[in-house]
């Protein structure tokens, strides 16, 4: 469409032989040509990397990190990125000799290494006029732990005789927290107490305390669905976590101690999410 105006001015000063109507013609030429430039340059010698990347459970939202970096001295403007999803567009601007961390949406449907593919950089800045973009694939991968998906019992609060997590509640001596009532539920749990402040029938649990911790075993679940046991297994290691709990993993081939923390917990899971695949 410039073009095309261009060219109506450009006939319309040959027409009448107008001095001014062909500077202006020239001028507003000149500009275009020098926008093209603008906007080549404002991708030219930019500087992409890979970030240390979190992992994540599957089908859980979350994102791929990357550091653009701007070397120069002048102002990078509405540098665009596109991922996977052409929708999820983010739009950045990146100062002279600064850096932007960049974060691309994923959510990955399946269990194991995730490896995200190609993805464009691109601008139309300054005017609008011309669009200036490079495909990019950087070695950005990660592991997706199983969905955590409670399908069995819970299990003890340790082991049973033969090693195995069992999958019903321990009667012992610590209390346990409040359930509501169940049918068959005896009348000597019942925290008659707080029923009568609340009207609420709710029942005692006590456990035994542990010692060695739970052990969270492959083999004590019965079910052929490979992705089913270890979305089980997720689970009970994501609740044992977060209720502070000591518990280890048995798969088969992985022998994991009793332990909890942060880095106990990112070994269990990603025990899980490598499980079949090739390290």
């Amino acid at each position: 469409m410039l073009a095309v105006v261009l060219l109506a001015m450009l006939l319309a000063a040959l027409n009448y032989n107008n001095s001014l109507a062909f500077i202006f013609t020239f001028l507003v030429g000149g500009i275009a040509l020098n926008a093209m430039w603008f906007t080549h340059r404002q991708l030219s010698g930019l500087i992409l990397k890979t970030l240390p990347q979190n992992n994540l459970f599957a089908a859980q939202k979350g994102e791929v990190r990357i550091l653009l970096e701007n070397p120069d001295s002048s102002n990078r403007y509405s540098l665009r990125l596109s991922g996977n999803d052409p929708g999820d567009t983010q739009v950045y601007d990146c100062t002279a000799n600064n850096h932007v961390i960049i974060a691309l949406p994923i959510q990955p449907a399946k269990r194991g290494r995730f490896k995200y593919g190609r993805f464009v950089i691109s601008t139309q800045a300054p005017l609008g006029l011309f669009s200036a973009w490079s495909w990019q694939k950087l070695d950005i991968n990660l592991w997706v732990y199983p969905k955590p998906v409670p399908v069995f019992p819970a299990p003890l609060r340790g082991k049973n005789e033969s090693g195995d997590a069992s999958f019903s509640k321990s009667s012992g001596d610590e209390f346990d927290g409040l359930r509501e009532y169940r049918p068959g539920d005896p009348p000597q749990r019942i925290a008659w107490k707080h029923q009568a402040r609340t009207d609420d029938l709710l029942v005692k649990e006590f456990y035994q305390p542990q010692t060695e911790g739970l052990v969270f075993s492959w083999d004590a679940l019965a079910s052929t669905d490979i992705e089913l046991k270890l979305s089980q297994l997720c689970y009970w290691i994501v609740e044992a976590e977060r209720n502070n709990q000591l518990y280890g993993l048995s798969l088969p081939g992985i022998e994991l101690q009793s332990g909890n923390g942060d880095t106990h917990y990112k070994q269990c899971l990603l025990a899980l999410a490598q499980y079949g695949f090739a390290q």
